[in-house]
């Protein structure tokens, strides 16, 4: 599914602001917290997506005010680390968007379920 035809989901708290949303990706499998500093480079490629830094990603952009889009394309992974992800999502208090722009399946799946999709 290219990024033409991916379905969005919103979970709203208040209409977007004028500035743009940061976008927060969950690629490739998803995973409990990993040291950062020794996988950064293979976050960066979308080989995987831990919890850790999905939640941190989150706190930055409310630190700063920001309104959020998560983007997914993953096989799925880890449940347990998908419902961590979850329950930082679900307190963030800005306005925020789930895309689907490709594969969302297993914990990715039950990740984008829990966040209204239909």
């Amino acid at each position: 599914m290219s990024e033409k035809t991916a379905i969005p989901f919103e979970q709203t708290t208040h209409q977007p602001t004028a500035h743009a949303m940061k976008r927060i990706q969950i690629q490739g499998a998803i995973e409990p917290a990993v040291p950062l500093d020794l996988f950064g480079d293979w976050i960066a490629d979308g080989l995987f997506t831990p919890a850790n830094a999905f939640t941190r990603a989150l706190r930055e952009a409310a630190a700063s005010g920001e309104d959020i889009e998560v983007w997914i394309n993953s096989p799925g992974g880890s449940v347990d680390a998908a419902n961590e992800m979850l329950a930082a999502f679900q307190s963030f208090k800005g306005y925020k968007r789930v895309t689907v722009g490709g594969l969302a399946a297993s914990a990715a799946a039950f990740f984008a379920l829990q966040c209204g999709a239909r």
